[in-house]
């Protein structure tokens, strides 16, 4: 079922621009330069069932604010869409805007199980290559 999700969402989303993987955090990521990048939230907005902020975060679910806590917390411009990818399972982005508003990170990844290789697959498979 993660997959399947997974594959739907890259697609839903499709963008010219390719997705790396973070280390950090073992998430796709993807970093929008200006006015792509408030496009491209419109676009997870299509995708994601939830949309959490510093204003509504205490209303999501016990899973959804272990995520966010588990990030840092959430910032103000920050937001964490969220999905239910199963039992358990949360699919997310997260969209961090750069001081100034010059860029926009957006990662994605599966919380409450360890999927991120289904995640990197499919999202990042050329972060999977190795490198010469």
């Amino acid at each position: 079922m993660v997959q399947t999700l997974l594959s739907e969402t890259v697609e839903k989303l499709g963008t010219e621009l390719q997705w790396g993987w973070d280390e950090r955090w073992n998430t796709a990521l993807m970093v929008i330069q200006g006015e792509d990048g408030q496009n491209f939230l419109t676009k997870l907005q299509s995708v994601f069932t939830d949309e959490w902020t510093t204003d509504n975060i205490e209303d999501a679910s016990e899973g959804v604010q272990s995520l966010a806590q588990g990030m840092g917390g959430l910032r103000a411009g920050q937001k964490l869409f969220a999905a239910q990818a199963g039992e358990g399972l949360v699919m997310y982005a997260a969209s961090w805007p750069w001081v100034g508003n010059s860029h926009l990170s957006i990662r994605i990844g599966i919380y409450g199980a360890d999927h991120n290789m289904d995640v990197r697959t499919i999202f990042a498979p050329d972060s999977l290559k190795p490198k010469s």
